[in-house]
């Protein structure tokens, strides 16, 4: 396997260290100077760099992800800002007074259908909403190439979850949707509008389990900006 026979192929990398279920990510400088023959010196290239850490007993698992870089044409940066409403409140607690402390995913898919294989990565997490069924989460700016490899229509999922400090969250409802697809579901009728939100729900159950009002989904072409 040579992924880098052309000099104008670019790679990203990562590499994950799982450390007692926690995981760090160590970056490479210099990612595409460094894959100058096959794709294997490249991970030996990051393992010997990192042996202290493997040869540590507490290390339970080394993983890489790698990903091809800019697949579509658009360059910039998409700036979002989404809303939740009528959120399952899937922590009512024993008197009902409790609520659910919503937060969301997003992800982005990688399949190679040849040999059946389809992951959802996830490249933003947002911010926690406390007790709250209605949340405002901080809007966003993410770079393009990070957020659906430059291409509108790459699929991407929305997924929302419960938080709980032991870390097993509860997941309450999902939506499958592209860049273009966000732009569609825009509020037209203010920062409350469920005609235009987006319902997320179960695949196995066909219910819905809260809305997500989508306040900005806007593409900044070719600019610099703080973006993810």
């Amino acid at each position: 396997m040579n992924p880098c026979g052309s000099a104008k192929q670019i790679l990203r990398l990562l590499l994950f260290i799982e450390n007692k279920g926690k995981h760090r990510i160590v970056k490479l400088e210099n990612a595409r100077r460094a894959c100058k023959h096959t794709l294997s010196c490249l991970v030996q290239q990051l393992t010997d760099s990192m042996s202290s850490d493997l040869n540590s007993v507490f290390v339970n698992r080394l993983s890489c992800h790698i990903e091809k870089s800019k697949l579509g044409d658009a360059a910039g940066y998409f700036s979002f800002h989404l809303r939740g409403l009528d959120i399952k409140n899937v922590e009512p607690g024993p008197f009902g007074l409790g609520r659910s402390d919503p937060f969301y995913e997003i992800s982005k898919k990688n399949a190679d259908y040849r040999v059946g294989f389809v992951s959802w990565n996830v490249i933003y997490r947002s911010e926690v909403k406390k007790n709250n069924l209605n949340p405002y989460w901080k809007p966003i700016d993410f770079d393009l190439e990070k957020f659906c490899y430059g291409d509108l229509s790459w699929d991407l999922k929305i997924t929302v979850f419960d938080h709980n400090d032991n870390g097993k969250h509860v997941r309450i409802g999902e939506y499958e949707t592209t860049v273009k697809d966000l732009q569609d579901h825009i509020a037209i009728k203010g920062n409350a509008d469920r005609e235009q939100a987006i319902r997320i729900g179960e695949e196995e159950d066909h219910k819905i389990y809260g809305l997500l009002c989508v306040l900005q989904a806007k593409v900044v072409e070719n600019q610099a900006s703080g973006a993810v």
